[in-house]
């Protein structure tokens, strides 16, 4: 009964959501200039895209990654020792430093990029933001 009642009530929200929805104005482009204007950015974004790709900028980087976390182990080792040494400030400083490098790693491997296998990059992602889960 009682998830029976849940079940009629997403039901109903789902409905009134959907109905919400015929109520926004649709938007139609259809000058010729913005058409375009449009093609022309799409056309000079592929080609872009290809220079890019030809030079090597989409192949993951193997020591690229070894360095990217040989620098996030330094940052914190460096904040390990000035904290054992009294500089309290120097170490939450370089603590930052690394927790904002350790954030664009994982948002490297969140984006699949890091290694090309995405299995690797959700290990890795997790494993560099500290909450280790093993994907499977």
């Amino acid at each position: 009964m009682c998830v029976q009642v849940l079940l009629d009530r997403k039901l109903i929200q789902k409905r009134k959501i959907t109905l919400s929805l015929f109520h926004f104005p649709v938007e139609k482009s259809t000058s010729k200039s913005e058409i375009e204007r449009h093609a022309s950015l799409t056309k000079d974004f592929l080609e872009l895209h290809k220079t890019l790709e030809s030079e090597g900028y989409f192949t993951p980087s193997l020591p690229h990654v070894i360095l990217r976390w040989m620098e996030i182990f330094l940052w914190y080792t460096a904040a390990i020792y000035f904290n054992l040494i009294s500089w309290s400030w120097t170490s939450a400083l370089l603590i930052g430093f690394g927790s904002a490098r350790s954030g664009m790693l994982h948002h490297e491997a969140a984006h699949y990029s890091m290694t090309g296998n995405s299995r690797v990059d959700k290990f890795l992602g997790s494993l560099v933001m500290g909450n280790l889960r093993i994907p499977l």
